[in-house]
């Protein structure tokens, strides 16, 4: 089923005040009909891609397909498809209060407030930000040692209602249950607050989407972004 885009966001895109854009969004839900949503711009050019691609419309063939399509169109506006950061992605999302989780959270501290992380080292690339972090919108980290190696936290901007959750473990601390931990402390706290959450990993990332599963998320479906940087 092809769908349009937002107008307002199409508009936004077409007169290039976004740094990035998504003129095409193919979504296979797990049950269900397939969805690509897309830009009046690249309209004709998806008519094609549901008959041409119907069996198979995340191949790799498909994700090519695309990328030509929108090429030039998005070139006169000043974009440039990115075929790395084009890449199909795994949504999940939980709604219940699991085993799973409940035991994988005991490994890991909900943080409320900034105090609570002044006595850790911290070792992941991206620090939280203590400007960040309240009652409102907390975070959880696993702690090892006097170090923080995994964190989750809730990102600024989701496609749906959910509480959206990325996660992050330092290098050397990755295949230890610290991430699942991790995750399962701030899910926990958010779906007793009433919150539906949402977790998103590329396909290739097996780990990520291993954490997810592990925990009793639900495969809501597979989807291909067609990602457009400006140029």
């Amino acid at each position: 089923m092809l769908i349009h885009e937002d107008p307002e966001l199409e508009e936004a895109a077409m007169n290039g005040v976004l740094p990035i854009i998504v003129p095409v969004s193919v979504f296979v839900p797990s049950t269900g009909a397939v969805t690509v949503t897309a830009y009046e711009a690249v309209w004709d050019a998806c008519s094609v891609f549901e008959s041409r691609f119907e069996d198979d419309p995340l191949s790799g063939s498909a994700k090519d397909y695309l990328i030509s399509a929108v090429k030039s169109v998005v070139g006169d506006l000043g974009y440039a498809p990115d075929p790395r950061e084009s890449r199909v992605t795994l949504e999940y999302s939980l709604d219940r209060i699991t085993e799973s989780i409940e035991k994988n959270a005991e490994n890991a501290v909900l943080v409320t407030s900034p105090d609570q992380l002044c006595s850790y080292k911290c070792r992941l690339l991206h620090k939280p930000d203590p400007d960040d972090i309240s009652e409102n919108t907390p975070l959880s980290v696993t702690i090892c040692g006097d170090e923080i190696v995994s964190a989750a936290s809730i990102n600024d901007f989701s496609d749906t209602d959910a509480a959206e959750i990325n996660v992050e473990t330092a290098p050397d601390h990755r295949g230890r249950g610290f991430g699942r931990a991790a995750v399962a402390a701030l899910s926990l706290e958010l779906i007793r607050r009433g919150e539906r959450v949402s977790y998103k990993c590329a396909q290739s990332n097996i780990a990520s989407g291993r954490i997810a599963e592990s925990l009793g998320f639900t495969l809501d479906g597979r989807r291909l972004d067609i990602v457009c940087f400006e140029d």
